[in-house]
């Protein structure tokens, strides 16, 4: 026979939870629930939530917690069962917090599976997992947060009548991996924070409860920042507000925010201030940077207006010596002119008398021989204006073209 973990009871649901309770500490059955709910098994008043009439049974004793259960009552369904059960980590969960509340909130009309019609006229199929009207608190629980509908969430939002609505899920639903709890951000924007469950089966003892907060952080991450983790045996209920440590959740849930804000701007101050520093220090190096680039264009303008002065200098300077060279050269070629000028001078002067010696002969500063024509008596330089020269007979004598007509032996030579 299947088991279940809840029966219908004249239109009302009820949990298997609903037998628990604990007694110092001790998570037990509550004697006089279960008697009560035995009565209604052993008056078949028990039936499939489905609707197909199926009546169920209760099991439950002292030998083990977790042996509690219904189950079908052979031969009595009437049609087929349509009923999806929920899972261990639900019904182990639904335990927990129904002796959580036995222990903590002490109040006479707690009630489990009410549907939301019970506080408020409507006709949405939404429930709270637990409820006290006297106490003014609902608990609703996910187990799995693909549950969490918005719309769900703003019909018990708006339906509470000055009840106050908790949100609870189970702690596989969190954490952030940096990106956005869009869902469980659905929770935090109505409660201002997100309780996780954690559970160790359907040990009261064992289970843990945490408030988180999801922010963003200076690299725009989201962020899963626990405000607070207990036993959930050590989370108190003053009126209908949770205490961790006897502190409220809200006061821890401003106080990890306030400690989140100030680091992330600590950190984007930091950042800012080194993003400032390399700012400076490129700011430096570039200046830096630009006095190099200055000091080598200036070295190359340097340059270039040395080498520009240098070639100006030897330019200068080569005028200078070319013009020392033409003056030198002028002066040397006047000197020769000159000193050829009196060379020939002194030539002309002394020729008449050097022509008519014949120890020597007669040459001119060019070095060109002069005679005496012995027939016209002319004296006459360059060498081919002589046809014949007397040599041995007369060394500086001889007959010139004009006189070439006229022919004598050597000896007239010597004989005139």
């Amino acid at each position: 026979m299947p088991l279940r973990s809840v029966a219908l009871y004249k239109g009302k649901y009820i949990g298997i939870e609903t037998i628990y309770t604990v007694h110092n500490g001790l998570q037990i059955n509550d004697p006089e629930r279960l008697k009560e709910v035995r009565g209604y098994s052993q008056r078949n008043e028990l039936f499939c939530p489905c609707g197909c009439e199926t009546n169920y049974i209760l099991v439950a004793g002292d030998k083990n917690v977790r042996e509690q259960h219904f189950r079908e009552k052979a031969g009595t369904r009437k049609r087929a069962c349509t009923f999806v059960e929920e899972g261990e980590t639900s019904i182990n969960s639904r335990i927990v917090l129904k002796v959580w509340l036995a222990e903590k909130l002490k109040a006479d009309d707690l009630q489990e599976r009410v549907p939301i019609s019970a506080v408020e006229e409507s006709a949405r199929r939404v429930e709270f997992t637990f409820l006290s009207k006297d106490k003014k608190l609902g608990i609703r629980y996910w187990n799995t947060r693909a549950n969490i509908i918005d719309d769900k969430l703003d019909v018990i939002h708006t339906n509470l009548s000055g009840i106050r609505a908790v949100y609870i899920v189970d702690q596989s639903n969190g954490s952030t991996g940096g990106q956005y709890q869009e869902i469980l951000m659905r929770l935090q924007e109505r409660q201002g924070y997100c309780l996780l469950l954690g559970i160790d089966g359907c040990e009261y003892s064992k289970a843990q409860l945490s408030a988180v907060v999801y922010e963003r952080d200076a690299d725009g991450c989201w962020q899963e920042l626990r405000v607070a983790s207990a036993y959930l045996k050590d989370v108190d209920i003053e009126g209908n507000e949770l205490l961790f440590q006897k502190k409220p959740i809200n006061d821890l849930v401003s106080r990890e925010k306030n400690r989140f804000d100030l680091e992330q701007k600590a950190i984007i101050d930091r950042r800012h201030a080194e993003e400032e520093q390399r700012k400076e220090q490129f700011r430096i190096w570039q200046a830096e940077q630009d006095r190099k680039e200055a000091e080598r264009r200036y070295r190359l303008a340097e340059e270039r207006e040395k080498s520009i002065r240098e070639a100006a200098e030897r330019a200068e300077h080569e005028r200078i010596a070319k013009e020392e060279s033409a003056r030198r050269l002028a002066e040397s070629e006047a000197k020769r002119k000159s000193e050829q000028e009196n060379k020939w001078s002194f030539f002309n002067q002394n020729l008449g008398e050097n022509i008519l010696q014949q120890e020597e002969q007669v040459k001119d500063p060019d070095g060109e021989l002069w005679f005496l024509c012995c027939f016209c008596k002319k004296t006459l330089g360059k060498r081919d204006l002589f046809i014949d020269i007397l040599g041995p007979y007369g060394t500086n004598r001889g007959k010139c073209k004009a006189c070439g007509m006229h022919f004598l032996r050597p000896m007239d030579y010597k004989k005139r």
